[in-house]
C-alpha cells in the first residue's frame, strides 16, 4: 500500500502484488482545494511479505486486455479449478504494465468454484494519467 499525505488530506493507492525487483509507478491523486499548491508531500509505504498462493491445478485458461490507451482498461480471463475439490474462495488479480513498469492492479473474487468448473472474470482499472497499458499478467490467489 502506498499512501500520500498532504497537510490534513490523505490519499491512498493500493497495489495487490508487486514482485521482488519490480517497479510500480503509483499514481496517487492529491486531494483538497490546495493540492495544486502543495509545499511538500509525504509518501509512506507498507509492504507484506505474503505472496499470493493457489493450489496446483488451478490455472488461467485464457486472458485478454482491451482499452490500454483509454481511461478504462479491461482485463478479462477464464480461470479453471482443475482440482478434485471445490474452491471456497478464488481471486483473480490483473497486473497491468506499460512496458516493464507495473502501473496498477485490479482484482475480483468468487466464492464456491466447484471442481472441474471454470470462472469468467473481468477486472477494470481506471488509467487516469498513466501511460498506455501494453501488457498484463493474471495472478490467481486462494
Amino acid at each position: 500500500m502506498l499512501g500520500l499525505n498532504l497537510a490534513s488530506n490523505t490519499s491512498t493507492e493500493y497495489c495487490q502484488t508487486v514482485d521482488a525487483g519490480e517497479t510500480w509507478r503509483a499514481f496517487v491523486p492529491l486531494l483538497g482545494n490546495d493540492a495544486g499548491n502543495a509545499d511538500s508531500v509525504k509518501i509512506e509505504a507498507e509492504f507484506s511479505q505474503d505472496a499470493p498462493s493457489v493450489p496446483d491445478g488451478v490455472t488461467v485458461e485464457e486472458s485478454s486486455l482491451s482499452g490500454g490507451d483509454t481511461d478504462e482498461v479491461i482485463s478479462t480471463g477464464v480461470a479453471k479449478n482443475g482440482t478434485d475439490s471445490e474452491l471456497r474462495y478464488l481471486e483473480s488479480i490483473s497486473k497491468l504494465y506499460a512496458g516493464d513498469v507495473l502501473i496498477g492492479t485490479s482484482y475480483t473474487n468468487l466464492t464456491g468454484l466447484p471442481a472441474g468448473e471454470t470462472w469468467e472474470f473481468e477486472n477494470t482499472l481506471l488509467r487516469r494519467h498513466e501511460p498506455e497499458i501494453t501488457k498484463q499478467e493474471i495472478v490467481l490467489s486462494t
